[in-house]
């Protein structure tokens, strides 16, 4: 296996995340199209999640080692708030809802997507109305600086260097 140079990590983060991840977020965000940029931002979640554990099956494992690692605390209280309402993890419910039944999946519940209306958190959950709500524009600031972690973990602490590798090395890029 090759070493993993800054050059190596650089040039994934400049083609990948800015150039290609970042610039359809934006896109699509112009384009006022909030369900397919909800989608489309918990799917670079998950990507990112593989990339951060060197590998891409076991794909709850790599959306929520994303969120838990490197997103604010308070998309963990949201799914904290959503099991104690007897509802699944914000994976199931959101990742796999978007995914599979285009609604995020809250049960008697209801939910919104707001496209530019700031919450302070991506995600969050009001047990006492039984309604989550989906902040495209918060979800990609975050998504942004969680990416911003990630990169000064691989290239500042030298963590994740290995599983870095191994995840480009699968993905032939």
């Amino acid at each position: 296996m090759s070493s993993t140079t800054q050059a190596d990590i650089d040039k994934f983060f400049d083609q990948y995340v800015l150039d290609l991840i970042c610039h359809d977020i934006k896109a699509g965000i112009d384009g006022k199209a909030n369900h397919m940029v909800a989608l489309a931002l918990v799917a670079y979640t998950e990507f990112m999640g593989g990339m951060l554990l060197g590998r891409f099956d076991l794909a709850r494992r790599k959306f929520n080692t994303f969120i838990h690692t490197y997103f604010p605390p308070c998309y963990i209280t949201a799914e904290k708030q959503l099991k104690a309402s007897g509802k699944k993890d914000l994976y199931d419910t959101v990742r796999n809802g978007l995914a599979h039944n285009y609604f995020i999946k809250v049960g008697d519940a209801n939910f919104t997507i707001y496209l530019k209306t700031p919450l302070h958190c991506g995600i969050t959950y009001d047990p006492a109305k039984a309604h989550l709500s989906f902040s495209v524009t918060d979800y990609f600031i975050d998504f942004q600086n969680a990416c911003g972690r990630y990169y000064s973990d691989l290239t500042i602490n030298k963590k994740h260097i290995k599983e870095f590798q191994d995840a480009k090395t699968y993905l032939k890029i």
